[in-house]
């Protein structure tokens, strides 16, 4: 990927197939795209062409079309052309930040945050069409990532007023259990990774 000024990170990177795949680059809020399995990398978008200042936190495909791209200033967007094209999602009430992304099959998006609190998850059945808001802050204060095996079974993690946590559902996320609590006050769970066998 084309380095930043600095050494500033890119925030996240996600591939469909062992091709295509997308990285947000946060602080400079770009999304860049490969078709190659990340030998060469073309820039589809920045901050400026989506008219704002944004820190690209996160972004996640349902297929080679469907997208999201999860920002931590409020905004979060949508593409349906493959990264080239990007609209705001309208989410009530509208959460400050999307620190995660996950989606399930074909139609099935959950979204989480934020790191700087309170503590919410999004979630959408039809493509990021319409939209759920979850309020969270009876499990946790904030929330950083949100991974779901299937539309089902999915876990949250980030910080509990006692420590990190980690939350799993069974029930597509109206109902959550804390299976893990560091009991270290402030710290959080930042990454949550599934290994197949």
């Amino acid at each position: 990927l084309p380095a930043n000024t600095g050494g500033v990170r890119y925030d996240d990177v996600f591939f469909i197939n062992e091709t295509i795949g997308w990285a947000a680059n946060g602080f400079y809020a770009s999304v860049d795209k490969t078709i190659d399995g990340g030998q060469t990398w073309t820039r589809q978008i920045n901050q400026a062409d989506l008219g704002g200042d944004y820190y690209f936190r996160n972004v996640e495909f349902l297929d080679a079309n469907i997208g999201f791209l999860g920002t931590l200033d409020g905004e979060f967007f949508k593409t349906t052309d493959g990264g080239t094209n990007w609209t705001t999602v309208t989410i009530t009430p509208n959460p400050a930040a999307i620190c995660g992304l996950t989606t399930i099959r074909n139609s099935t998006v959950y979204g989480c945050g934020a790191y700087f609190t309170p503590a919410y998850i999004i979630k959408s059945t039809d493509s990021g069409t319409t939209w759920q808001y979850i309020d969270m802050s009876s499990y946790a204060i904030a929330l950083v990532e949100v991974l779901f095996e299937t539309e089902l079974i999915g876990y949250a993690a980030g910080r509990s007023d006692t420590g990190a946590v980690v939350l799993k559902t069974t029930d597509g996320g109206n109902s959550w259990t804390e299976i893990y609590n560091s009991g270290i006050v402030g710290e959080y769970i930042w990454k949550l990774q599934l290994v197949e066998n």
